[in-house]
């Protein structure tokens, strides 16, 4: 997706409702936030749906463990 620029329907709707609160607990968090991190990366998307994922991910931060 990063590399050719090609569109999978719907896929960052389901990945951001894969942000949740479990996900920071998991053992392979460090995995899912480096693909993210790739997948957001991307200079072809808009400026809200990268804000939406920041603003998601902010909220889930103030309510995960030390």
């Amino acid at each position: 997706m990063v590399k050719y620029n090609f569109e999978v329907p719907d896929f960052y709707t389901k990945l951001y409702s894969l942000f949740e609160l479990p996900v920071l607990r998991s053992a392979y968090r460090a995995r899912f936030f480096r693909y993210s991190a790739d997948f957001l990366a991307s200079t072809h998307l808009p400026e809200y749906l990268v804000a939406a994922f920041v603003k998601k991910l902010s909220r889930m931060c103030l309510h995960a463990p030390a």
